[in-house]
């Protein structure tokens, strides 16, 4: 990239307080019209653009004209490119003080950049010059547009010259030797983009006041327009002045006074009703305040970031307004001594005057007295012309005087309207600072309320468990566990009062959200204990009551949060509530636990109601074994004097497979409940042998497996009466069978947890196991053989008499057809294995 064109962007912005070189910027300008090999954005890619501030600028300078006078397809490619741009504000916005010459100059040349290119990208169909001849041959034969939309191209127009303005005014604060070529040079693509506009802008302000009779329509933009005319008419004075810019184009003369402009609608019934509202937005982000007016008050979202930038430029704003009234107050001294000097000049050209005076009096005196001789006239004549000559060169000097304060008065003049911009501009950023805080105080606001419906939402899901009888709660749930909840409740009520206290919202979200959380999970403890730990009917009672009051006063508590977030004493108010519930819960945590203790104390074991249970299971599968048993002896009794089938020896076998079930599970049952019995036993003999705490879950995994094996060997021998009778599947029985070898598993695990490992009866138990593992799968093996069988010979008759009446086509489509049917059966069967996965998903996360 040293050579050839692909230098040229280099050259034309190489780090030099020079103009960019013209014919290196019209190189590239053509080049876009010519699809060269110029890539500017690629190339300004691998310059110091971030670093260097004057090659930052220049460059600026160099797109500037680029967008002006290149190719439509620059500003497509510009488009895609203006991320970049923000990126170099962003850079230069922050390195302003590092560099006093261009560092504010990038930061707001680069804005002008992004917004020109972005009211190019809004408006396709005015090119890079905005000429508005081009325009018009552009929408000659386009229809009408509604209102709204010609009213968001004049205000899109408005916020570009106003951006432009801010650009200019930033190049003008610079004077004398500091006002660099190179910025000078600035000058010129804004003043052609700026008469662009304007001349734009006088047309469409024109049309909308032809198109409505409404003031309200057109006022807003009025009232922008004759802001920045005054700014525009100085920003061409001031350009006038600079001999580079008047030798190099022509700069626009506008009249002292605006142009007038009424509102008659005439052409408003060529106006075209939108089907939708459109609001009327700003061309950028800073404008969208002043551009969302006619859209209900609504608002940009704004947020820190926002309210800091804000905050940045009107310091900034502030900085530059009082370099400005010193510079101005410095102007004011010059001038002063300026007009002493001309005072005093005048005084010595009057004194000289009068000198001279008395002295040609004098000659003539003289000279009458002399008789006027030639010589002494000659003498005469010389003085004469000397004095006139000093006379003429007082008056040259008192000239030069008079248009060097003449000079200083423009200057003064310049600087007084700056000053009054700077002012208004300050008093805008004042304006937008507030809105902006105010909008970001309602974000805050809002956050807080969501947090607070989103704690009460919590709530109300734990009153709803609580209140359901299915739910459980949580099983493992001890007073002290309870009890450590209450004192992590009274950490986070003393977080919310200190942050009520002191009006931070940023502290009382996460102390909310922590507060319904504690209490969601204090109300699972407490149905668990209830459930497992107590049986006292007044203490479940007094629990219920207990939580529930304290939960509606928590509710009371986010009810006062939500509708005056900074009404400190009523929070406070109703955190001494919640507290007075909380003391009381606890109260009534302290008297079960010494109920726990005085239960064990007198030798209540809970361990002894699994063993209960277990006897109780044992005895419900040794009355199935003997209806089996019952209804085997009658089957067989019916069946004597017939000839045996394939049938009935399905049947025997299966209620041979069943009986050995039931005897195995009745063995297992039994001895599991002895070895339980002899645990309980051996804990009540040795005190030493008592646990510090008493697992409820395992005792209560214990129950519940004894009780899923007594329910599944009642379930199995149903299902094996109703298999040989015919009115149940195979394939029902197969299932059953299983169950009972889960069941019987989780009843021998549950069994070895508590038990001593060398027992010998644990060894009888997994004997029993496996006996009843064994008995199960012969059950599987004969209900499966007798399915196969039945469904191969109804497969066998069927195909026999279909497969003979069909042609070799019928046969190939019954194939399609069988296989379809097989690819769908596979589906529904992943469906439903699909299915009971998230049943017993289910049924865990209960």
């Amino acid at each position: 990239m040293l050579g050839g064109k692909s230098a040229t962007v280099r050259r034309a912005i190489e780090d030099s307080t020079s103009a960019p070189k013209r014919k290196h910027v019209r190189d590239i300008i053509v080049d876009s019209w010519n699809y060269g090999e110029i890539n500017v954005y690629k190339q300004l890619a691998k310059e110091p653009l971030d670093t260097n501030a004057l090659v930052c600028f220049k460059a600026f300078t160099v797109i500037h004209k680029l967008l002006q006078e290149g190719s439509p397809r620059i500003l497509k490619a510009s488009f895609q490119n203006v991320k970049w741009f923000l990126t170099l504000q962003q850079i230069w916005t922050s390195k302003r003080d590092l560099n006093p010459h261009y560092g504010r100059l990038c930061a707001e040349y680069a804005y002008f950049i992004r917004a020109k290119i972005t009211f190019h990208h809004k408006h396709p169909l005015i090119i890079g010059n905005l000429s508005l001849d081009d325009y018009r041959q552009k929408i000659r034969n386009q229809p009408e547009v509604p209102l709204a939309h010609r009213q968001q191209l004049i205000s899109h127009l408005l916020d570009l010259q106003t951006i432009i303005l801010r650009v200019q005014a930033t190049i003008f604060l610079f004077k004398g030797k500091d006002l660099h070529e190179s910025k000078v040079a600035a000058l010129l693509p804004l003043v052609v983009e700026s008469d662009a506009i304007y001349n734009i802008l006088v047309h469409h302000i024109k049309a909308l006041c032809d198109r409505t009779s409404n003031h309200a329509d057109i006022d807003e933009y009025l009232t922008r327009f004759y802001q920045n005319y005054p700014h525009v008419r100085f920003f061409y004075e001031n350009a006038r002045l600079i001999n580079y810019v008047n030798t190099l184009m022509n700069v626009p003369h506008l009249p002292a006074d605006p142009p007038k402009f009424v509102p008659t609608g005439e052409l408003h019934h060529l106006v075209p009703s939108s089907d939708h509202q459109i609001v009327v937005t700003g061309l950028m982000p800073e404008f969208q305040v002043k551009g969302q007016r006619s859209a209900s008050d609504s608002s940009s979202s704004s947020d820190d970031s926002a309210a800091a930038q804000a905050q940045r430029e009107k310091e900034e704003l502030e900085r530059q307004l009082e370099g400005q009234q010193q510079l101005l107050e410095q102007q004011r001294q010059e001038q002063a001594r300026l007009e002493q000097q001309q005072r005093e000049l005048q005084q010595q050209q009057l004194i000289q005057q009068q000198q001279m005076q008395q002295q040609l009096a004098a000659q003539q005196q003289q000279a009458s007295a002399l008789n006027a001789t030639p010589e002494l006239l000659q003498q005469y004549h010389q003085q004469l012309y000397m004095l006139a000559f000093q006379y003429q060169q007082l008056q040259a000097q008192v000239q030069l005087l008079q248009a060097q304060l003449a000079q200083k008065e423009q200057e003064n003049q310049m600087l007084r309207i700056a000053l009054q911009e700077q002012v208004m501009r300050s008093n805008d950023l004042e304006n937008h600072l507030q809105e902006v805080q105010m909008q970001h105080q309602r974000e805050k606001q809002e956050e807080l309320l969501r947090k607070i419906s989103r704690a009460s939402g919590i709530l109300q899901n734990a009153l709803k468990r609580f209140a359901d009888e299915k739910d459980v709660g949580n099983p493992s749930a001890r007073p002290d566990d309870m009890s450590q909840a209450v004192q992590a409740m009274r950490e986070t009520m003393a977080n919310v009062r200190t942050a009520a206290l002191n009006r931070a919202h940023a502290d009382l979200l996460p102390a909310i959200k922590s507060l319904a959380g504690t209490m969601s999970q204090q109300l699972a403890n407490c149905k668990g204990i209830i459930n497992n730990v107590t049986d006292d009917p007044a203490m479940k009672s007094s629990l219920v009551d207990s939580v529930q009051a304290q939960t509606e006063q928590l509710e009371k508590l986010l009810k006062t949060i939500h509708d005056n977030p900074y009404d400190a004493e009523s929070i406070v108010g109703e955190l001494d509530q919640l507290s007075t519930s909380v003391d009381q819960l606890q109260q009534l945590l302290d008297s079960l636990v010494q109920q726990e203790k005085s239960d064990e104390h007198e030798g209540f074991d809970i361990f002894d109601a699994a063993t209960r249970e277990l006897f109780k299971a044992a005895a419900e599968i040794e009355r199935c074994a003997q209806s089996l048993l019952q209804a085997k002896q009658a089957i067989a009794d019916a069946a004597r004097n017939q000839p045996r089938t394939h049938k009935m020896e399905v049947d025997d076998a299966v209620l041979e497979a069943a009986v050995a079930i039931t005897s195995a599970t009745q063995l297992l049952m039994t001895t599991a409940a002895h070895l339980q019995e002899e645990t309980s036993s051996v804990r009540q003999r040795d005190p030493s042998a008592k646990l510090y705490r008493k697992d409820v879950t395992w005792a209560q995994g214990l129950i519940s497996a004894a009780r899923n094996v007594a329910e599944s060997v009642s379930e199995l021998v149903r299902n094996a009466n109703g298999a040989v009778q015919g009115t149940i599947s195979e394939e029902a029985l197969i299932v059953c069978s299983k169950n009972v070898a889960a069941a019987t598993t989780q009843l021998v695990v549950a069994s070895r947890v508590r038990s001593d490992p060398n027992n010998p009866k644990l060894n009888n138990l997994e004997k029993a196991s496996q006996a009843v593992a064994k008995a199960t799968r012969m059950l599987v093996e004969a209900a499966r053989a007798g399915s196969q069988a039945a469904s191969d010979a109804e497969i066998e008759e069927q195909l026999s008499a279909e497969m003979s009446q069909l042609s070799m086509t019928q046969y190939k489509i019954k194939e399609m057809e069988q296989q379809t049917r097989i690819l769908k059966l596979e589906r529904e069967i992943e469906t439903e294995r699909k299915r009971l996965a998230k049943m017993r998903e289910s049924q865990y996360s209960q």
